[in-house]
């Protein structure tokens, strides 16, 4: 009887090629599972929070008695914001720049601009009409604000404009809006406080000029 001969099967150059893409398929499919969850993450971890709007609420016209409406694009009707003011000062048009150092929940309310030109802080703009209807501010005062959140498309950063309300060093709640007036919305900044009317037609009564640095 023969003895038994003990064969060697080498794979062919076919079975070869198709090893080699076979696992070549399942590596990018791995490689690829593994870049996409890793890209969710870094997108998940750099999305800004935003604080929650809870017991924020907003006239159903939000620009209302803003002059120039138009360049303000409007992210939210209504946000809260928390913080210190650090800097105001009065502007051409009768507002009122207060420049608020929120609190960490808050800091998602600011872009980029917020932060490497102003301060890192946050705007929040009284305007003529809110004069006697929303108390200003003084520095280091901490304040909570509820506002409009808009993007002013002429300067590129994020600010609260209108304010609805403001409370200051945890006192009484102070608050604002179109039923106190405006100013037409076809005024620019160099007529804005001199157009101001209030709901009963009489000049706004708006702030005292100053800079708080």
């Amino acid at each position: 009887m023969p003895p038994t001969t003990c064969r060697t099967y080498l794979p062919g150059p076919r079975l070869t090629s198709i090893r080699v893409v076979f696992g070549m398929l399942v590596c990018g499919v791995a490689f690829s599972a593994c870049g996409s969850n890793r890209q969710a993450t870094v997108d998940a971890s750099s999305r800004p929070t935003l604080p929650a709007s809870r017991g924020c609420t907003a006239p159903s016209n939000v620009l209302a008695g803003v002059w120039g409406p138009d360049r303000l694009h409007v992210l939210s009707t209504c946000r809260i914001a928390v913080g210190t003011v650090i800097w105001f000062h009065h502007e051409p048009d009768g507002d009122l720049h207060v420049y608020v150092a929120v609190e960490p929940g808050y800091t998602g309310l600011m872009n980029a601009v917020n932060r490497r030109h102003m301060r890192g802080a946050l705007l929040a703009e009284f305007m003529p009409r809110d004069g006697g209807h929303l108390p200003p501010p003084a520095l280091g005062d901490h304040i909570r604000l509820t506002g409009a959140w808009v993007l002013d498309t002429n300067h590129g950063w994020n600010e609260l404009h209108p304010v609805w309300s403001v409370q200051i060093d945890g006192g009484p709640v102070s608050r604002s809006g179109p039923q106190y007036g405006g100013s037409p919305s076809s005024d620019h900044s160099s007529d804005a406080a001199e157009g101001c009317r209030t709901a009963a037609g009489a000049p706004c009564r708006g702030y005292p000029e100053g800079d708080g640095r």
